[in-house]
């Protein structure tokens, strides 16, 4: 099609044409949420026809549960609300496609009251979803262990005093500090430190649920929150005893490091907190002052 040809079509021609070679997914749907028109981008989406198209609901092109979400944003912009929603649709291959939709309602041209469609405009914003995902990965994790750092252990422990005031289970914050750390980086080098590091951090993960988070937060310290490990703090605290224990007795076995044979310890002392009733910041300093009276007991 030359420039010419656009020119001598019609309005509505002029603006198929237009549509047609949007690079986004431009719809219409009736109130009953059929598909009364696609560009098409959203045909080869689709893979069919307008004929084939039009009548069909999200429920012939989506999975059900994706298919019920977009029907609920239906709803509200039959209620005449302008929407915008991300929408997350499973792949067979297990990725997921993200799309940013954007719906408002087509009113009666008479009765301007009526709502007769509604107008929507979806984009594919995968790959930045998958950039954003990556930079909030690399914030948030540290980059010897891939464990979560500081931050997103605050974040955690946040989420968990909400869960436990919801929930009414108490939780506990366990400070992991290796005793003597710092010879074996003046001994062996830090090649063998880093390699104790991260060995470090697969036995604490084994000795925890899935549930719960282990994180690495300064040189040789670690952090572990417990959640939901009991309804009174008698049980609660025996669990996060054995917790300890176990760790302690893990962590203690002996590491063998680029043909180096180690042994360390280490000092761990714990907090148990329920609810919202202490500050983030409390609760490690509480566990942190418990693990430095620890170390200077085994010292001794």
């Amino acid at each position: 099609m030359n420039k010419d040809d656009f020119y001598v079509m019609d309005d509505i021609e002029q603006l198929k044409v237009a549509l047609n070679n949007c690079p986004v997914f431009i719809y219409i749907k009736d109130t009953q949420s059929r598909y009364i028109y696609a560009n098409k981008k959203t045909l080869n989406l689709f893979e069919c026809t307008i004929d084939e198209l039009i009548g069909r609901t999200d429920k012939d092109f989506f999975p059900a549960d994706v298919a019920v979400y977009l029907r609920s944003i239906d709803e509200r912009v039959l209620q005449g609300e302008s929407t915008q929603e991300e929408i997350i649709v499973g792949e067979l291959d297990g990725c997921e496609q993200v799309y940013l939709e954007v719906q408002t309602p087509i009113y009666d041209t008479q009765d301007k009251q009526r709502i007769v469609a509604m107008f929507g405009i979806s984009t594919d914003i995968s790959y930045q979803k998958k950039i954003e995902n990556e930079v909030r990965s690399l914030a948030l994790t540290d980059p010897l262990t891939n464990l979560p750092n500081r931050r997103y252990l605050i974040e955690r422990i946040e989420e968990a005093q909400n869960r436990s005031q919801r929930q009414g289970t108490y939780c506990a914050v366990l400070f992991v500090d290796l005793d003597k750390f710092k010879l074996v980086n003046d001994i062996h080098g830090h090649d063998v430190g880093d390699q104790l590091l991260m060995e470090v951090a697969h036995r604490l993960k084994l000795q925890v649920r899935k549930t719960d988070t282990v994180a690495r937060v300064g040189g040789d310290e670690y952090i572990v929150l417990l959640e939901g490990i009991g309804h009174d703090i008698q049980s609660a605290g025996n669990f996060a005893e054995e917790i300890t224990d176990r760790m302690s007795e893990r962590l203690s076995e002996v590491y063998e490091l680029s043909d180096v044979r180690l042994e360390i310890t280490a000092s761990i002392g714990s907090s148990l907190f329920y609810g919202e009733a202490h500050s983030t910041s409390h609760i490690i300093s509480t566990a942190d002052q418990e693990m430095y009276k620890r170390k200077h007991r085994q010292l001794s």
